[in-house]
């Protein structure tokens, strides 16, 4: 039977009370409840295995599925593979859905689009903390230019189809983190998918001593890295060309070459002009 969404909670070593909260929420939908399924993926937990917290729900149809340590991407990748829902619902274990979550995605949800709301964010007991809005763009020019730029949204807010991971692929599970941004990237860039942005608060996105952490350093690096790949294959995509003059594909060229540059210099080490332009020029024709 294919059902309208799938909640994919993905976890690892979370804390019960945490996971409890967000299988709560996801049970607790004003969407009606035989439209939807409800999957709890374990990313192979050692110190905290969620099949307590999930046989708690047992009667209420929460499914547990069991995989070897991989990390966040990969285990997004069990749920998708497992999923019976047309739609794909991201929800990390330690936030919470607001209970017209799925009511108000879906409403706005299609075949071509990702649909995106706000969120609040909330301290590890639950205390409102403030509002996060995302933007909303007028055109795809100004939508491409902020996400070259940086992340935009929310995973535990965003509502995906679940045909475009046939067509964009699914989420790279070489990667530590910044999965989510590197998918918004490839699904934009690449595959021309529209983010269609609801003005309503859908989630709650929690802010607690434990979450995965960047290490000190990478980050730069890593996001240089998925630009750079999206840069390379969008070199022969028609998809950067697909609005006025200039060209999408001109602004993100400029940018990538000041990006590359300013990274460079940070480097330790680099002081000689010459090297630097070798290294530039290394980069750019490396596959």
């Amino acid at each position: 039977m294919t059902l309208d969404v799938s909640v994919v909670i993905p976890t690892y070593n979370q804390k019960p009370r945490y996971l409890s909260e967000a299988i709560e929420s996801a049970l607790n939908q004003s969407y009606p409840k035989e439209k939807y399924e409800i999957l709890v993926v374990d990313d192979g937990s050692t110190k905290i295995p969620p099949d307590s917290v999930v046989l708690q729900f047992k009667h209420r149809d929460v499914i547990l599925v069991k995989k070897k340590h991989g990390g966040p991407a990969d285990t997004l990748n069990a749920g998708i593979r497992r999923m019976k829902g047309k739609y794909f619902k991201w929800l990390s274990s330690d936030d919470t859905l607001c209970e017209d979550a799925l009511e108000i995605l879906m409403s706005k949800a299609n075949e071509n689009s990702v649909v995106y709301g706000d969120w609040t964010r909330i301290d590890e007991n639950g205390n409102f903390i403030d509002i996060c809005h995302a933007p909303t763009f007028s055109n795809v020019r100004e939508m491409k230019k902020y996400l070259w730029h940086g992340f935009f949204g929310n995973a535990s807010a965003a509502l995906i189809p679940k045909s475009a991971f046939a067509k964009v692929g699914m989420f790279d599970g070489s990667l530590p983190y910044f999965e989510d941004y590197d998918w918004w990237l490839r699904a934009v860039f690449l595959h021309g998918y529209a983010f269609v942005h609801v003005d309503s608060i859908v989630a709650r996105y929690r802010i607690h001593p434990g979450q995965l952490t960047i290490q000190h350093g990478q980050e730069p690096l890593i996001i240089w890295h998925l630009k750079k790949r999206v840069y390379s294959a969008g070199d022969a995509s028609s998809s950067f060309d697909n609005v006025s003059s200039p060209s999408i594909f001109a602004l993100i060229n400029q940018m990538f070459l000041c990006e590359t540059a300013n990274l460079y210099r940070a480097l330790p080490g680099h002081n000689a002009p010459p090297a630097f332009l070798k290294k530039i020029k290394y980069i750019l024709l490396a596959p």
